[in-house]
């Protein structure tokens, strides 16, 4: 846990519950007690620890359940790089489940098919470019940023425990996740569409750096149209586990914003979720006012944010890069924590 814990109280506030405008999302409030993260137990096996990498491209020592997840050929082989491990997909459907990857090296693939990893919790490791998961990486750890990748992959009811995730194209969906313990951001794109439903943040930026120039966000989404970042039915809260480290010896902001997508055309949507925490980061004797907003955009990025409770920034709610055309649409129903209405004209939205 960070230095300090929130405890916003079993009971949601009229914001969630009878907001001023849009509709309750007390459902998405509840998902801080209940409903994400795995949901039985690894039945298929965990990651035991002291495995020492084996040479590329062979599964020497990775445990049964993964070498032979691929029934009809080769399973997961070392990678020829950083000790991680490595799928070649090719254009089946491969799915992983119940399993626990928390001692796990970090875990790449690659192909045209899809992955699907239901109820597992994945490496704390991020060794590999800053991440715990990687695709599509082939297995030299080279990770195809070209859009039109056709791989996707799926997390269910999985849980990131300081795991860091990275798509580089194709298509990445979190369905009902846990992203706890988060010691800088949960995941990145450079052109890949990234689906988030369901999904509980309570530990975004617990533990960065300590030095240097560093931003932390949920997501960094760096991608061009036809990719699109979609936050649907989330609750994130930056200051459940606190945020302990950002301050001391930093020169500049230690995040950029909750949520970025600093370039390309690439989609942004917002729609049901809950965004807050701000304030107590904000207000904290340990590094305080380093949240400047709670999104920023690039120039070109279309963003629409629909029947969403946030929290303004040091700066204000949104921030975009050319200051004038491509502000997000007021599609309703926005409000804030204390469940003031948030329109088009309110203060501090850019």
């Amino acid at each position: 846990m960070g230095a300090f814990t929130v405890l916003r109280g079993r009971a949601p506030p009229p914001s969630v519950s009878t907001p001023v405008q849009g509709t309750s999302l007390v459902a998405i409030w509840n998902l801080q007690y209940s409903g994400t993260g795995p949901r039985g137990g690894y039945i298929n096996g965990a990651w035991p620890s002291g495995i020492t990498p084996g040479s590329g491209n062979t599964n020497t020592g990775i445990p049964a359940y993964l070498a032979n997840i691929i029934s009809t050929g080769v399973g997961f082989v070392w990678a020829n790089h950083d000790g991680a491990i490595f799928l070649n997909v090719g254009s089946s459907t491969v799915t992983i489940s119940n399993y626990d990857f928390t001692l796990a090296p970090p875990i790449t693939w690659d192909g045209t098919g899809a992955v699907i990893f239901n109820d597992c919790t994945f490496p704390q490791t991020a060794a590999f470019l800053g991440n715990a998961l990687a695709s599509p990486c082939n297995i030299n750890g080279t990770i195809n940023t070209t859009p039109g990748s056709t791989l996707t992959t799926t997390c269910n009811y999985c849980t990131y425990n300081q795991g860091v995730f990275f798509a580089g194209s194709g298509t990445w969906a979190n369905d009902h996740c846990l992203g706890t313990n988060l010691n800088q951001q949960w995941g990145g794109a450079s052109a890949a569409t990234i689906t988030n439903t369901w999904c509980y943040v309570p530990g975004l930026g617990v533990a960065p750096p300590t030095s240097g120039t560093i931003h932390i966000e949920a997501i960094q989404f760096n991608a061009n149209s036809p990719a699109t970042m979609t936050w649907q039915s989330c609750l994130v809260n930056v200051a459940a586990e606190g945020q302990p480290n950002v301050g001391s010896g930093q020169s500049n902001y230690g995040w950029t914003a909750i949520v970025t997508s600093p370039v390309g055309t690439g989609v942004v949507l917002y729609q049901n979720c809950i965004f807050i925490g701000l304030t107590e980061m904000n207000a904290s004797t340990v590094g305080n006012n380093h949240i400047p907003y709670f999104i920023t955009y690039g120039q070109v990025t279309p963003v629409t944010i629909t029947n969403c409770i946030l929290e303004s920034g040091v700066f204000g709610y949104t921030s975009n890069g050319d200051g004038g055309a491509n502000r997000p649409v007021d599609g309703g129903g926005n409000r804030t924590f204390t469940n003031a209405a948030l329109t088009s004209a309110s203060s501090g939205w850019n």
